[in-house]
């Protein structure tokens, strides 16, 4: 038999043949496990560390504004600013700002006292649904030329909180009373776990009449899709309510008080004053709501927003 010479032989290689090897299929697993569990720890500390340095400089911005307003009171005879529109978007609109509200009129009040304008800017700014500055229409900063939110101008009726054009002063404890916030209640919001539940917390920085910032809760509650936020001081006993979408738009204001009853049983009640619209059609509200006993805050801002948006929303 005739024996053939391989190309390997011809060439003058001897030996046994190499053996070519890889990751076994386990092997490739462990790895792509391994990548995606340090993917899953690295990603959320990198987008906190972010949000941590956005929520310092978006604190630093409401310092600044607060110092403003309070510069602006002592040249107006104690007083603040006197608000003429609404905190939805379009409803103060102006040339560079179409979709102005009563935070683009609070910018041309203080103007002469803040120096940059950055300072009304919110690096987390994604806009705010809860007065018409959709998400998908840009920031509020970018609409009103201002991501910040002051107080309410709606009337105040029986229960409500005064702040439009009112002395600084007058409001006591200061610490309490919140002149500017973001407009949007969940740019610094953050998410805790407990067990096997992800719970998300909102949250807003908010600059007050005293000249401090601080990092206070908001409850955003969605209906459809409308959204309102809750507010509740925690220096003091105001609460506000605010919020719709479209021509459903809701500002309510006042206070919350425990009432004792003859029994001994202690209920939470929130006295609110504001107005409450939609389908061209504006209710004036002057209401006590009151709850059953145990009730938590929370639960009681949900029930009045359902209430609220039920006046206008068939």
């Amino acid at each position: 038999m005739t024996k053939y010479k391989t190309r390997a032989d011809s060439l003058g290689f001897t030996g046994t043949p190499m053996k070519c090897t890889g990751f076994t299929l386990v092997e490739l697993l462990v790895v792509i496990a391994v990548v995606t569990i340090l993917v899953a720890v690295v990603v959320p500390v990198t987008i906190q560390s972010r949000n941590r340095a956005r929520n310092v400089a978006c604190l630093s911005n409401l310092r600044q504004l607060g110092r403003a307003l309070l510069a602006y009171g002592q040249d107006w005879d104690d007083r603040l600013p006197l608000l003429s529109t609404t905190s939805f978007a379009g409803s103060f609109p102006s040339d560079q700002w179409p979709d102005g509200s009563s935070a683009t009129q609070l910018r041309s009040a203080i103007s002469k006292y803040v120096k940059n304008g950055g300072v009304y800017k919110c690096g987390n700014d994604l806009g705010a649904p809860e007065y018409g500055f959709s998400s998908s229409g840009g920031s509020a900063f970018s609409r009103a030329g201002s991501s910040y939110l002051p107080w309410s101008a709606a009337r105040t009726g029986l229960y409500g909180v005064a702040l439009n054009g009112t002395r600084v002063s007058s409001h006591m404890p200061a610490s309490g009373y919140c002149l500017l916030r973001d407009y949007g209640s969940d740019w610094h919001g953050f998410r805790t776990r407990s067990g096997l539940d992800v719970e998300v917390t909102t949250v807003a920085n908010a600059a007050y009449a005293d000249g401090h910032a601080a990092v206070v809760p908001v409850l955003s509650v969605a209906i459809s899709d409308r959204r309102y936020a809750c507010y509740a001081s925690d220096h003091a006993d105001t609460v506000s309510i605010s919020g719709g979408a479209g021509d459903v738009q809701a500002e309510l204001s006042g206070s919350r008080r425990i009432d004792t009853e003859a029994s001994g049983q202690q209920r939470l009640q929130l006295c609110l004053s504001g107005t409450v619209g939609g389908g061209g059609v504006s209710y004036n509200v002057d209401r006590v709501f009151s709850f059953g006993t145990g009730t938590k805050l929370d639960a009681a801002f949900k029930q009045v927003v359902a209430w609220a948006d039920g006046l206008v929303v068939r």
